[in-house]
């Protein structure tokens, strides 16, 4: 039988009034953060390194605020659904192999302050005035606020060969995830 596919931190139900600080969460399967219809919970300094998913994530309807994150190597470093309410400042996404960010449904999400190094295959912040926002988008190679489609082509042919490798290794139960998406 397969195993459940694992959070670092999971905040399902009616968690509320919460505040997290200076957590580290690295490698398991599924998300670094994972919360569901939690209200007023605030993070501050955390960090999501090499996930198999989304670095945070908000659920069904959830009300956070993140103040400090960053988001390394995950399939997604930052993804919104359902009816959340979220907020992030002082970000900073490195090294993501499927979405940077990745907002769905009929959320509201604010992001300020965010440094996001992308080497994802797509991204849902087409279209936004980013730089105004306080937000820097920058390529594999550094190079800051240029169009994304000048590397996601080739992005995406990496993540897909850096998925296949991925979904190899959790096949063949091997744990040793210190290589690099």
């Amino acid at each position: 039988m397969p195993r459940a596919l694992m959070a670092g931190v999971a905040m399902h139900g009616k968690w509320a009034h919460l505040v997290v600080r200076n957590l580290t969460s690295t490698r398991p399967d599924n998300d670094g953060f994972n919360l569901a219809d939690c209200q007023n919970v605030v993070f501050k300094n955390i960090r999501a390194i090499d996930y198999g998913d989304d670095g945070v994530s908000a659920h069904g309807v959830c009300c956070y605020r993140v103040d400090g994150f960053q988001s390394i190597g995950n399939a997604t470093g930052i993804c919104d659904t359902g009816d959340s309410i979220t907020s992030y400042r002082s970000v900073y996404i490195d090294r993501c192999i499927g979405f940077d960010l990745y907002f769905l449904d009929r959320g509201r999400c604010s992001i300020a302050d965010a440094h996001i190094r992308s080497s994802a295959g797509s991204s849902q912040i087409f279209g936004l005035p980013l730089v105004a926002r306080g937000i820097r988008a920058s390529n594999g190679l550094g190079n800051f606020d240029v169009p994304m489609a000048e590397w996601n082509f080739m992005m995406l042919i990496l993540w897909q060969r850096s998925m296949r490798e991925m979904l190899d290794n959790q096949r063949n139960a091997i744990g040793d995830r210190s290589a690099g998406f």
